[in-house]
Formats: C-alpha cells, sequence, structure tokens
C-alpha cells in the first residue's frame, strides 16, 4: 500500500499535465482502453503470442527466464534451502506467480498484443523483474557446477546476440516492412525474424547518413 500511495504521488505532475493537454488525467492512449479492443476468447493466442513469438515472445527475446522454471523443481529447491542464503518472505512466491499470471494475462487479452512498432517483448518487460527474482535461487543452483555456469553463459551470450543486432544494426527496421496491425500472422515468421533482419535484408539497410 505505501508502495501504491508513492507511486500516485509520483503520477500526480503527470496526471496534471495530462488533463492540461488532453482533458483527461490518464492521456491520450486510454482510448486503447475501450471495450472492443479487448478479447477473452483470443487470451490463449495472445499467450502463445506473448511469450513464443519470433518477433515478440518474452521468452524467445530473454532466454534466461526460463530457469525460473526451476525454481519450483523439488530437487532444485531443496538445494537452494540447503545453501542457507538470507531469509525471504514468506509467500514471496506466490506474490510473484500471481502478478506474472494477471500481467501478461492482460497482454494477452488486448487486441494489440504485439505492442505495436517496437523490438522484442516490450509489452512484458515491466514483469522482467519479477521473473528475474525467481532466478535468482536456480541460476546460484547452477552455479555451483562447471556445467551449470556454462549453461547460464550460454542464456547471457544468447540473450546479447539477440539484443546488440537491434541496437548496432538497426534490426527494429524490421517493423516498418510489414503492416502488423494488418498483418499479424508475419510476427510468427521464423524465416524471417527480426532479429535476423540485417542478415536477411543486408542490402536494403539504412547507411546511417
Amino acid at each position: 500500500f505505501g508502495m501504491a500511495g508513492f507511486a500516485c504521488l509520483a503520477y500526480l505532475p503527470w496526471a496534471w499535465f495530462y488533463y492540461s493537454l488532453y482533458g483527461s488525467p490518464f492521456g491520450p492512449s486510454m482510448m486503447q482502453a475501450a471495450g472492443a479492443n479487448w478479447s477473452v476468447e483470443s487470451i490463449l493466442s495472445g499467450a502463445a503470442g506473448v511469450l513464443f513469438s519470433p518477433a515478440r515472445g518474452f521468452l524467445v527475446y530473454q532466454p534466461w527466464l526460463l530457469f525460473a522454471g526451476l525454481a519450483f523443481v523439488p530437487a532444485v529447491r531443496r538445494g537452494i534451502e540447503q545453501a542457507g542464503r538470507a531469509p525471504r518472505p514468506r509467500g514471496w512466491m506466490v506474490f510473484a506467480v500471481c502478478y506474472l499470471v494477471l500481467h501478461l494475462s492482460l497482454i494477452s487479452a488486448w487486441r494489440c498484443w504485439w505492442g505495436g512498432y517496437c523490438w522484442g517483448s516490450r509489452l512484458a518487460a515491466e514483469a522482467t523483474p519479477f521473473v528475474a527474482l525467481l532466478c535468482v535461487g536456480p541460476i546460484a543452483a547452477l552455479w555451483t557446477t562447471s556445467a551449470g555456469r556454462r549453461l547460464v553463459w550460454a542464456a547471457v551470450v544468447l540473450g546479447c546476440l539477440l539484443h546488440l543486432p537491434a541496437v548496432y544494426l538497426r534490426e527494429a527496421s524490421w517493423n516498418g516492412l510489414f503492416d502488423l496491425d494488418h498483418h499479424p500472422e508475419k510476427l510468427w515468421s521464423w524465416s524471417d525474424p527480426p532479429f535476423a533482419y540485417a542478415l536477411l535484408h543486408w542490402r536494403h539497410a539504412p547507411t546511417g547518413k
């Protein structure tokens, strides 16, 4: 409740700015909250896209987050508990999982689950800290073995290979190739994904001038 109160106080200047400019304390994007933009029936397909789409998949662009699943494996949990690490609040895992389910469900139910013109898992970004908390124990357990350390480093290197080209090779330009709002099927193209834009479209890439 304290965190929510501080968040509201921090938002007050922006609420005033939006109200003075748009006549609403929530800004112009609130039109996206209209009922026609949500569909409970398509939540499963939206969730698949949010997690596994080659263009926006949360687990595709953040492969290290898969370690969070190990936090629920009994053998790994016993190893973490035996390590004698600092005590954690009771129920924190349930809180984190509930937040993740609700947040990802909200995105999945929106008609534009891919987040428009962007790079990677933009709309799921707010969930990253909570998944990262679930990854701490499993990564600590993996780090005790040489094979585990190699696995962790492999996930880190893979994540870098997916993101660094987007910065230096302008792979986000992939979005400009398609009208995704009318052709969302392009979000599922493994033969022409955003992270391979520089490789597949190098002849048409911007020169930087």
